[in-house]
């Protein structure tokens, strides 16, 4: 199974390397180039994490995902085109509104997978 995970945080991370442990998956994390998060590729690439705080054992699952290259992070979207499944992790709280989630970054995601 290849599979792509749109939105490399606190989400999609940890999510991705569950999937990349799992015996015959694929997965290809897709992190947008910018100036506050394009670093994340390459930490990831390198088998780090980039998310701080408590999360146990993930910093060791994503070595390990890795290590046996079932996970990579890139910024090219057309992964999309071998993928047999897109899951996009690119929701956020934000502004004035905070109990209102804000999906403004989940619009150009689906656009680029073609679904819009």
């Amino acid at each position: 199974m290849k599979l792509v995970i749109v939105g490399m945080g606190y989400v999609g991370i940890p999510v991705a390397a569950l999937f990349a442990a799992v015996p015959g998956f694929k997965v290809t994390g897709l992190q947008r180039r910018s100036p506050r998060s394009s670093w994340k590729i390459d930490a990831l690439n390198r088998g780090e994490s980039p998310i701080g705080g408590d999360e146990p054992g993930l910093t060791q699952l994503i070595k390990k995902v890795v290590d046996k290259g079932s996970f990579k992070v890139t910024d090219d979207i057309s992964v999309y085109r071998e993928a047999d499944a897109v899951l996009i992790e690119e929701v956020r709280r934000a502004g004035l509104y905070r109990d209102i989630w804000q999906c403004f970054a989940v619009l150009p995601a689906i656009r680029s997978v073609g679904v819009m």
